[in-house]
């Protein structure tokens, strides 16, 4: 009972999370159709500093319209520092929007970066393996089963 457990837990984790969010990378890198290019002006920039960010990070953020920077929402996003460094107040840039989520990426942006593509293509991986071992092992106890439940 266990191991279909493990097979529906593993399974959902595949189909419903991690591949969901690669094919998600994949439109906004362009890769794959569906996501919707819209250009905005950048209205604030702001490096939110250890001391004030909840996590101790060091956050560069850029946001588009005129809701403040600092408060959560899909009016802003987090950039690296570079990127940050390179942008002005007044500069367009492209922001991609995908089907089913309101929030706005870049096409270059840490959501899409190349440790994340690597991180979630290896734990969709790990994932479908573990359901298909699991399946395997589901199957090898049906047909040849334990020595003990043939005493029985």
């Amino acid at each position: 009972m266990w191991r279909i457990a493990i097979i529906i837990f593993a399974g959902f984790l595949a189909l419903g999370v991690t591949g969901p969010k690669l094919i998600k990378m994949a439109q906004i890198k362009g890769w794959v159709t569906g996501a919707e290019i819209k250009v905005e002006e950048i209205t604030q920039k702001w490096n939110q500093t250890p001391d004030i960010h909840p996590s101790g990070r060091n956050t560069f953020w850029i946001s588009w319209g005129n809701q403040d920077i600092s408060v959560r929402g899909n009016h802003r996003t987090n950039v690296e520092k570079e990127i940050w460094d390179s942008i002005n107040i007044g500069d367009k840039i492209e922001l991609v929007y995908v089907p089913g989520d309101t929030s706005a990426y870049l096409k270059d942006g840490i959501f899409v970066g190349p440790g994340n593509f690597i991180f979630d293509i290896v734990l969709l991986l790990g994932e479908l393996t573990t359901v298909f071992i699991f399946i395997i092992q589901l199957i090898k106890s049906r047909r040849f089963p334990s020595v003990e439940s043939q005493q029985r």
